[in-house]
């Protein structure tokens, strides 16, 4: 008896990670981990659509998910949408299986800086940036989008870069050793190309074609999926609350 109740309270737990990763995405999905729920996760599914994002917050977000699904001893599973590139392959890199579907763009094993010059608008407004630092060695002394960035500063920006590169192949080849077995690091598939549908299949970037909603149910056809994403009915009657006190107190 104690056992027929225990295995009715055993669900499926997806959630939903979509746009720029950042630092509030790791709050959110932190957020959806910890609700309460009645059901306990029999499995964890991930559904990405996202171009990535900072690679501090991808990194932590995909081993935040690993993390949950070792403590409670359930297998993870990926599914990509229209996009899962950069960041949002290193969160789907991380389960034990990935999903896409034939139009997927999946990849982009690599990192970038995006670094605006203002110099020109400086010049036209007559703009001059006077800053004091402890040390030459100081960020935001070396990176001044007011002027010229020097030769030493663009070797060290392309330095972090590739550190933070090298990082990522190795997270990739780690998880997917058994899908690329014959993967030099020099390879396209790990410097920043995208493939679609069957080709990332092919190149071992995932697994097989399928949706979430057919792949659950094939997988677990007896267990109903909590989507941790959705608030729920006492979440949302609790945002009302707040939202009628603040309107009410202004």
């Amino acid at each position: 008896m104690l056992q027929t109740l225990k295995n009715s309270r055993l669900a499926v737990f997806s959630l939903r990670i979509s746009g720029v990763i950042s630092p509030n995405t790791l709050k959110q999905v932190n957020t959806q981990l910890n609700r309460f729920s009645l059901y306990r996760p029999a499995a964890l599914a991930v559904v990405v659509n996202s171009p990535g994002g900072a690679a501090a917050s991808s990194h932590l977000l995909a081993k935040r998910l690993q993390a949950y699904a070792q403590q409670h001893a359930v297998p993870m599973y990926g599914f990509a949408e229209g996009l899962a590139a950069s960041g949002g392959y290193m969160v789907l890199s991380a389960c034990k299986e990935i999903y896409i579907n034939p139009g997927s763009l999946v990849g982009s094993v690599g990192a970038r800086m995006d670094l605006l010059s203002l110099k020109q608008l400086a010049l036209k407004y007559g703009i001059e940036r006077r800053t004091w630092a402890s040390s030459p060695q100081d960020v935001h002394l070396r990176v001044d989008l007011l002027g010229e960035l020097s030769p030493e500063t663009k070797k060290w920006l392309s330095g972090l870069l590739e550190d933070t590169h090298q990082d990522f192949k190795r997270e990739v080849q780690t998880a997917r050793s058994s899908r690329m077995p014959s993967v030099k690091p020099d390879d396209a598939v790990l410097n920043g190309e995208v493939y679609v549908g069957q080709k990332a299949i092919d190149m071992g970037l995932a697994d097989k074609i399928g949706e979430p909603e057919e792949v659950l149910a094939q997988l677990f056809p007896k267990l109903k999926v909590v989507d941790l994403s959705r608030p729920r009915r006492w979440e949302k009657a609790g945002s009302w609350a707040k939202m009628a006190l603040s309107s009410a107190s202004s």
